[in-house]
């Protein structure tokens, strides 16, 4: 079953995506653990394309669709935004003292870890992120 939203680059829209997924996966009955996963993951991803994509201060459309199979789900974002590829961000130290690390790069790291597989794909000038979590 596949099911779509469209939200627009502004922060206050986190909220809304989060309670979609949300009851997108109640109503699936997807377990907590994976539910937990998806939700960090869509929020970081995307909080970071609507902070950092865009270089004007216009209104542009970020596309979600998610999918749900038998024995996993597969999450897809799509963005018009500067062509950046997240997988090719360098993991974060975390290995230092917390007072010695620069800021930033946790988000993309904790949802490299947390989902089962992430592709990225720049196609027609959008950026394509799958992202696939295993129930």
């Amino acid at each position: 079953m596949r099911q779509a939203l469209t939200i627009s680059n502004k922060t206050s829209e986190l909220s809304r995506l989060k309670s979609w997924i949300t009851e997108l996966t109640k109503t699936h009955q997807i377990p907590e653990e994976p539910s937990h996963a998806l939700i960090l993951a869509m929020d970081e991803m995307v909080a970071n394309i609507i902070s950092y994509a865009y270089d004007d201060n216009e209104i542009h459309d970020i596309d979600i669709e998610i999918k749900f199979f038998k024995k996993s789900l597969q999450l897809t974002i799509i963005d018009s935004g500067r062509q950046f590829n997240p997988l090719h961000t360098p993991d974060p130290d975390t290995q230092s003292p917390l007072e010695e690390r620069p800021v930033g790069g946790m988000g993309i790291y904790l949802a490299k870890n947390m989902m089962d597989d992430i592709q990225y794909n720049y196609v027609a000038n959008k950026n394509h992120l799958v992202m696939y979590k295993d129930l």
